[in-house]
Order: C-alpha cells, then structure tokens, then sequence
C-alpha cells in the first residue's frame, strides 16, 4: 500500500468525493443516472438551512462539479433529472451553463436545431429556481447579427391577456423612467 492510501482527508475532501460518488452514478443496468446531485446544509454562518445543487458530467473520469444555491425543493430536483436525457452531450452543455452562471460569464450555445439546447435550458432554470420558472428566450438563426441582441429585450407573451399586461406595463409612468434612464 502506498502513502495516499492513508492520507488523513479533510471533511471537506471527503464530501467532495462523496459528491463525485453520486454524480457518477448508474442505474442498475449501468446506464447514467446522475450528474446532478442535490444537498441540504447548514449555513455555519446563519445557521439557516440551503439547498444546493451539485452539477457534474458523470461520463469524466474527473467530473469538473460546480455547487449553486437552489430554489427547488429535493422532489422537483429528482423529477427534473428524470427529465433530462443522460447523454454526455447533454452534462456538458448542463456543465457548461453551471460554470457560466457561477461566475456570471456569457454564455452562447450554438448547434443543429433539435438538440437540445432550449430543453436543457428551460430544464438549467427549474433546477435554479423551481418548477415553472422560464429563461428569457433568445430566438436565433444563422443569419442572426450579434448587434440585433445588443441592448434588446422583448418579452414572450403568448396569451392576449399576458400581451395587454405588458403594454400596460409600458405606458407606465414607472417603466416610462426607467426607460428614460436607459436612453
């Protein structure tokens, strides 16, 4: 037996490979049944209970594991992962979206149409923040100009209801402010 094999682990070490333990988890059938891991724990500072999820590509020998706050509860958490399909394209476009937004980076992904990309986006916020919750949608094509998503933002509305609320919205004398403090 060699030296690292009785290398005194710190908590902390020991927890990071017990979270590298589940993002690689299979099924019974030894298909992927992971990458994303979540946690509740004790803030040592407030003393107040988060959740975290833990996210990972569990096709890595090494996984690069990336820990965000959630909203979500456990059960949402499991439904989503049920939802995603395991192929390692899919953690790393998941892996990817969790290094960005921990370190508030851009982040663009281009690829074929029906790949993915939105689902996994849509399924990225519900992880974050819960059921229901949408990302604001870029609608992109080949020819799309990197100057037309510059400063512009437009909201999705998809009922007249959701529609006539914005417009209200935007002859507001609150949005009319803000709206001059950006012009």
């Amino acid at each position: 037996m060699n030296q690292e094999e009785f290398r005194y682990k710190s908590p902390e070490e020991l927890k990071e490979e017990a979270i590298e333990a589940k993002i690689k988890e299979k099924g019974p059938e030894g298909e992927i049944s992971s990458g994303i891991v979540f946690e509740e724990e004790i803030d040592p500072k407030t003393q107040e209970k988060k959740k975290y999820i833990y996210i990972g590509n569990p096709y890595e020998e090494r996984p690069l594991i990336t820990k965000l706050e959630t909203d979500a509860t456990r059960e949402e958490i499991e439904a989503i992962k049920r939802e995603i399909i395991p192929m390692r394209e899919s953690f790393e476009i998941l892996e990817a979206m969790a290094r960005t937004y921990k370190h508030r980076q851009p982040l663009l992904i281009e690829g074929p149409t029906a790949i993915g990309k939105t689902y996994l986006a849509d399924k990225f916020t519900e992880l974050l923040y819960g059921r229901g919750v949408k990302p604001l949608d870029f609608y992109c094509s080949g020819q799309t100009d990197v100057s037309e998503l510059m400063a512009k933002w437009v909201p999705k509305v998809e009922t007249e209801e959701e529609k006539r609320k914005w417009h209200e919205f935007l002859e507001s004398t609150e949005a009319q402010a803000e709206i001059s403090k950006i012009a």
